[in-house]
């Protein structure tokens, strides 16, 4: 079979989305997909610099089977990446998705067409995920991929029939069970809901709770992240979430009878687990936004 197309969003970032096509075109089956780019508008006329700097980029982009390229006004991540996923989802039946802040393993194609075609039957599994969070793996877990019910974002695919199925708009109420995933999911699906922030992901997590849905990871990851910043994601200096991604250009999936490990589960929950600290840090900034954002208004 064919490899699964590619799609690349792009924005105002063009030191990191060249780090990114590097990575891409060095990829085993790079040669043999297409790639499609959808390019997001400025969104001020102070953007639009750096964003032609981007479009520059993306004009000269060679290597591949074929490159198309969308060009549209300025939407926002999220917008961008429900609609274009779904355009090219809907006419190939399956997709590979990237951001322009990511670092892939040589392998990272094989990995994501061989998971794409192994596990295309298995309805309980929703998407690969390229990334895989640095947690320790049991020696003796027989897998070289595990499941979680948190999905990816850092390089990820999916297949028309669970993409269609989401229901972007869902209010209905999450109960405790859906911080398995993450002590952050629950706020993030709130401000979400409240308008506060702007995030696909967080409902492409809350439609994967709902239905008992898993995410495929590699035990090593195929994906460095190079956009995450400094932020709250560091701790003394150090980004919590960097990983030492796989340097074969070669993958074979070893077996599809891949079912959740309580172990795995269980440290993939406590990565994503609040310490106190940040449970008070965030204690106070719902206090602040409840009592005193009113008043200010």
């Amino acid at each position: 079979m064919k490899p699964a197309p590619i799609v690349l969003f792009v924005y105002n970032r063009p030191d990191l989305l060249r780090r990114t096509l590097r990575s891409l075109s060095a990829c085993t089956l790079a040669a043999e997909s297409e790639l499609f780019i959808f390019a997001d508008g400025p969104k001020t006329e102070a953007d639009m610099i750096i964003v032609n700097k981007v479009r520059d980029i993306i004009w000269s982009i060679k290597g591949y089977k074929r490159v198309t390229i969308f060009f549209s006004n300025h939407m926002g991540l999220a917008f961008s990446i429900i609609s274009g996923v779904t355009k090219i989802v809907s006419e190939y039946g399956r997709v590979i998705v990237l951001e322009d802040d990511l670092i892939l393993s040589p392998n990272f194609l094989v990995y994501m067409n061989a998971c794409l075609e192994s596990f295309n039957r298995r309805k309980d599994i929703a998407s690969i995920s390229g990334y895989s969070l640095p947690i320790t793996i049991p020696k003796d877990y027989p897998h070289n991929v595990y499941l979680s019910c948190r999905p990816g974002s850092w390089g990820w695919a999916t297949w028309r029939d669970r993409w269609e199925n989401i229901d972007w708009n869902d209010k209905s109420k999450p109960d405790k069970a859906f911080n398995r995933g993450g002590d952050d999911l629950p706020r993030m699906i709130k401000q979400q809901r409240a308008g506060k922030v702007d995030s696909w992901a967080v409902r492409w997590a809350y439609h994967n709770y709902r239905y008992s849905l898993y995410t495929v990871y590699p035990c090593v990851s195929k994906v460095f992240n190079t956009g995450t910043g400094g932020g709250t994601h560091f701790r003394g200096g150090v980004n919590r979430f960097d990983v030492v991604i796989d340097q074969s250009g070669k993958f074979e999936l070893k077996r599809v009878d891949v079912y959740p490990s309580e172990v795995i589960t269980e440290r993939f929950r406590k990565f994503w687990k609040y310490t106190l600290w940040k449970r008070f840090k965030l204690f106070i900034l719902d206090l602040y936004d409840f009592f005193i954002c009113p008043i200010l208004r």
